[in-house]
């Protein structure tokens, strides 16, 4: 019993991102996935997010929140200050981490950055979004975006292994000026909902929308409000298409996050031991 619990204090497993449940999009969802997954089969995991109202955490593995505030004009994300937030370090600090995973890289992934940097344990970064596209519609100073784009190549640059979910997220990061190595980890809710006959309706144009044919195993919209409306009352209108779409996503893009956890899992155990050989 000793030997087998200090093998799961050895191989504690942080995973880190901005945006948690009750805060729901795709990365939030892949990043609780992981912890319940990953938590099944190792019982190691921790997560670090910022505070949400109405958080209730009541998960088998902890979760640890940071002083936050909403971001204006983009309900319901959060602003994370991890920084004046005394508390949270001194919790964290004691948490014997073997390897950390960032979600995204802001406050987070900052914390995790350091935290690899300090303790000189291994950190993966994964890239998900067009973050440019998401600055441009807030920010209106192009200096200012790149600037934060600079800052974002440089995070994954630091990490040990930057993650993809698929093969065409590379581009995205190769435009930003990336010029390191990438693993593709092909993951996302498109895939879970396709594993339940279920087609997902994606905006033209975003890094997940990329794995789906319109029409034949999904559906695409423009980004457009009413547009998107009326592509969910037409689908609505004619159940048959989303039956057909859905037997096909099943067959071209289904993979179950217990299968995604296994090899995160192998992934991670391996790169942990070449870290400990490399140490030796």
């Amino acid at each position: 019993m000793k030997a087998a619990s200090l093998q799961k204090i050895m191989n504690m497993i942080g995973l880190f991102n901005d945006c948690f449940p009750p805060i729901m999009d795709g990365v939030s969802v892949t990043t609780s996935n992981y912890a319940y997954w990953l938590d099944q089969k190792r019982g190691d995991v921790r997560v670090v997010t910022p505070q949400a109202p109405a958080a209730t955490d009541n998960n088998n593995y902890p979760v640890y929140r940071y002083l936050s505030l909403p971001i204006p004009m983009r309900k319901p994300y959060r602003l994370g200050f991890p920084c004046i937030d005394w508390p949270f370090h001194k919790q964290t600090s004691k948490v014997p981490f073997e390897l950390v995973h960032a979600h995204c890289p802001f406050s987070s992934g900052n914390i995790a950055r350091s935290i690899a940097h300090n303790k000189h344990i291994p950190l993966i970064a994964t890239f998900r979004s067009k973050y440019r596209s998401d600055f441009e519609r807030i920010i209106p100073n192009r200096y200012m975006i790149e600037y934060l784009i600079r800052n974002i190549v440089s995070f994954y640059e630091q990490a040990d292994e930057a993650w993809i979910p698929q093969a065409s997220v590379e581009e995205t990061l190769r435009e930003y000026g990336y010029k390191g190595k990438v693993e593709i980890v092909d993951n996302g809710v498109v895939r879970e909902a396709a594993a339940l006959h279920t087609p997902s309706l994606l905006l033209q144009g975003s890094a997940a929308a990329e794995i789906i044919s319109d029409g034949v195993n999904g559906f695409l919209s423009t980004a457009n409000e009413e547009r998107y409306a009326d592509t969910i009352a037409h689908l609505l209108a004619h159940p048959q298409r989303i039956e057909t779409a859905g037997t096909c996503a099943a067959g071209t893009l289904a993979r179950s996050w217990q299968d995604i956890a296994e090899e995160v899992n192998d992934r991670y155990n391996h790169l942990i031991k070449r870290y400990v050989h490399r140490s030796n």
